[in-house]
């Protein structure tokens, strides 16, 4: 969606409802609320399973080469308490956003 917006022909642009419904424009809670879906449903499943190697092969864009070095060194502290994660992991990055919302503080 996101290139189909700067089609010169207005045809070929989505409609503003397309857009508007985008996840880019969700609510934050609605974002966490997916994210937390998401791990959940892969929680159990292993490694070599074909969702999780889907969701892993474009990981390096979204951990940013470890997810770990863009969070709070308190959050890191916290993070380590309870388990450990690995950075590199799209999956991990996902646990510990559902871990954190589950057990705030």
């Amino acid at each position: 969606i996101r290139m189909e917006l700067f089609e010169y022909n207005f045809m070929r642009r989505p409609l503003s409802v397309e857009v508007e419904n985008h996840c880019f424009f969700w609510p934050k809670e609605k974002q966490l609320a997916f994210f937390q879906d998401v791990s959940d449903r892969i929680e159990k499943e292993p490694l070599d399973s074909p969702v999780v190697e889907a969701l892993e092969r474009g990981g390096f864009s979204v951990v940013k080469g470890g997810w770990r070095d863009h969070v709070s060194d308190d959050l890191k502290q916290d993070l380590r308490k309870f388990r450990t994660y690995n950075s590199e992991s799209v999956r991990d990055l996902l646990r510990a956003m559902r871990n954190k919302k589950h057990h705030y503080r």
